[in-house]
């Protein structure tokens, strides 16, 4: 009989503590300001409620629980092609937990929008006062470096 040795990843960065797959990857510090933190959505869709408070479960976990906290966070959403209401619902949620309220300026930067999906976001208004949304993820960060609210999209 072989025994084989349990390994503690709980001390890797991006390792899931709560042994729920991972929705969430490339958590990088940015490496010219360590305070915004990049990372990316590393599923296709969102929708059913099981997968979203994972999700949710996730950046709680993986973001606002940091120490110390980001000051910025970019979210490549490049691997999303299907975003539930609810999914909608957890990144407003996410954006105001994060941001200190729905009125302070969002430090959430989303990025690589499939184009349905941001049209919903479109019509929503989202990217006027909730999110700052960019084309590219490089957008995103250039603009969280420099403290620029607002969308790059419209």
């Amino acid at each position: 009989m072989t025994t084989v040795a349990k390994t503690d990843f709980s001390n890797v960065v991006g390792f899931n503590r709560t042994n729920e797959k991972s929705l969430i990857s490339d958590i990088v510090p940015d490496d010219t300001d360590p305070s915004i933190l990049t990372l990316g959505i590393a599923v296709r869709t969102l929708l059913d409620e099981g997968t979203v408070q994972a999700f949710g479960n996730q950046l709680q976990e993986e973001v606002l629980d940091r120490d110390p906290k980001p000051v910025a966070v970019v979210i490549n959403m490049g691997q999303v092609m299907g975003l539930g209401a609810n999914a909608i619902g957890k990144l407003i949620t996410f954006r105001i937990k994060f941001s200190g309220s729905d009125e302070q300026p969002s430090t959430v930067y989303l990025s690589d929008i499939d184009p349905d999906i941001l049209e919903t976001f479109r019509k929503a208004g989202f990217h006027k006062k909730i999110f700052n949304i960019h084309r590219t993820e490089y957008g995103a960060l250039d603009a969280a470096r420099k403290g620029i609210f607002g969308s790059s999209i419209y």
